[in-house]
């Protein structure tokens, strides 16, 4: 059981991190802005990927995320609420990550 724990363990701390960016790369079309701004001051967003945070420093990104808002022609598939719309797109893919990961700690 103690090889389980550290195979669960270990996949979960490096699964977060690799999840995490990869949500981040695939919430950009959602997002209102192909410049990034959605993301904070000026397109740089406060990044930990290992801890699994992405955190918008932007006022603007939270009302748009939550009030939603007119659709900007930059980028037509951005609408309110980014991150659920990634999520259940990109359920798959998740899941295969996460999977991919448990099977490559278990095999070290």
């Amino acid at each position: 059981m103690a090889w389980c724990r550290k195979v669960l363990d270990v996949g979960a701390s490096d699964g977060i991190a690799v999840i995490t960016e990869d949500l981040y790369k695939w919430s950009k079309p959602y997002t209102y802005y192909l410049t990034g701004q959605t993301y904070g001051d000026r397109g740089n967003p406060t990044l930990d990927f290992k801890n699994g945070l992405i955190i918008q420093r932007s006022p603007q990104a939270r009302r748009r995320y939550y009030e939603g808002g007119v659709a900007n022609a930059q980028h037509p598939q951005g609408g309110p609420r980014w991150w659920e719309v990634t999520k259940r797109v990109h359920a798959g893919d998740m899941k295969k990550q996460a999977v991919k990961i448990i099977n490559e700690v278990k095999s070290k």
